[in-house]
């Protein structure tokens, strides 16, 4: 294997700019300096130059390695994968990671769906093999436990989608209460006034109270009827819920979904009744970038990209400064005008 001194001799400069380069510690902001970089990492790709890692990591006390820790609920599927909006959060912070010189290893952490409680022992629990930890809060389960077990590591750490806990560890939440108002004024503005919404019992993840009670301020801040808020419990599910609205007399003009799911419970039950989207009944949701990108969905995006951006940003600052990050400010959602609203046809 090739040494750190023949790929500076390829190259024709120092072992310490060589070193600088590949460990990502130069800063290249020059075209000159661009196309240097690029020619030494060519070169030690063609040596078969691979850096010590064990050796960086004992001289710097620096792994080069981020764990992004996903927290899923196990059911019944073992082997589920992560949702799309999981993994819009993975692949986002992984590139923002590698442009930052770190290396990301995805650690998904599995939560007892009854109880919250962990499943499995994390191998970032066991040693400690990275420099930082970047949660995902996909579930809104995130034990004491966990948080215990990260601060025994002594580990600096960042929570994505996450609502600070009695741990105080610091998190970086959606403002769901103008993702709320960002919908209501839209179906406002466009003329509905009979407009109901449908999500999850609230409990667990606090995307889904805070959803729905952003919706019931913004319509009563507008003088409406809030009484179409409605979440569901086992019984009935999204689609009964929808078709007993869908029923009513006179019937909401238009609907708010706390998600895709709910979206496509709405649009199933009015076409079984004969109603057209959006001529008959607007929808409109929160959704994910892939979502409005795929469907011309009326949906407040959520800022997958942009937290996760804050995230690694305060993550690293952390890992150099050791300091609090102090307060984060929520992260602002924003508005996407689709195909699946219009100003309501009997009003």
């Amino acid at each position: 294997m090739s040494t750190l001194r023949q790929v500076a001799q390829k190259a024709g400069v120092s072992v310490e700019t060589v070193s600088r380069v590949l460990n990502g510690k130069l800063k290249e902001t020059w075209p000159s300096s661009i196309r240097r970089a690029k020619r030494i990492r060519k070169i030690a790709l063609d040596l078969g130059y691979f850096p010590n890692a064990a050796a960086r990591a004992i001289k710097t006390g620096r792994f080069g390695q981020i764990a992004c820790m996903v927290s899923e609920y196990r059911r019944e599927q073992p082997d589920a994968t992560f949702t799309l909006g999981q993994l819009r959060y993975v692949d986002v912070v992984t590139k923002l990671l590698a442009d930052r010189g770190y290396s990301t290893i995805i650690e998904p952490v599995y939560l007892d769906w009854r109880t919250g409680k962990l499943i499995e022992i994390s191998r970032v629990f066991s040693e400690v093999v990275v420099d930082g930890i970047l949660g995902v809060d996909a579930c809104g389960g995130i034990s004491h436990e966990i948080d215990q077990r990260i601060q025994n590591m002594n580990t600096p750490v960042i929570w994505l989608n996450r609502v600070e806990s009695k741990s105080n560890v610091p998190c970086i939440k959606i403002d769901e209460a103008l993702g709320a108002k960002l919908l209501v004024d839209h179906l406002v503005e466009l003329g509905h006034r009979r407009i109901a919404y449908i999500g999850p019992e609230p409990g667990g993840h606090y995307s889904v109270e805070e959803r729905m009670e952003g919706v019931r301020d913004a319509l009563m801040a507008h003088r409406l009827d809030a009484s179409d808020v409605r979440s569901e419990s086992w019984h009935p599910n999204s689609r009964e819920l929808a078709r007993q609205l869908l029923n009513k007399q006179p019937r909401p003009t238009a609907f708010i979904c706390n998600n895709r799911k709910r979206y496509d419970a709405v649009l199933h039950e009015a076409s079984r009744l004969g109603l057209r989207v959006p001529y008959d009944v607007s929808i409109c949701c929160f959704a994910g970038i892939q979502d409005v990108n795929e469907y011309p969905i009326t949906a407040v995006v959520i800022p997958e990209a942009e937290m996760s951006k804050v995230g690694v940003d305060r993550l690293i600052d952390r890992i150099k400064t050791r300091k609090a990050p102090g307060t984060i400010p929520d992260i602002a959602p924003s508005f996407f005008r689709g195909e699946t609203t219009l100003p309501p046809s009997s009003e």
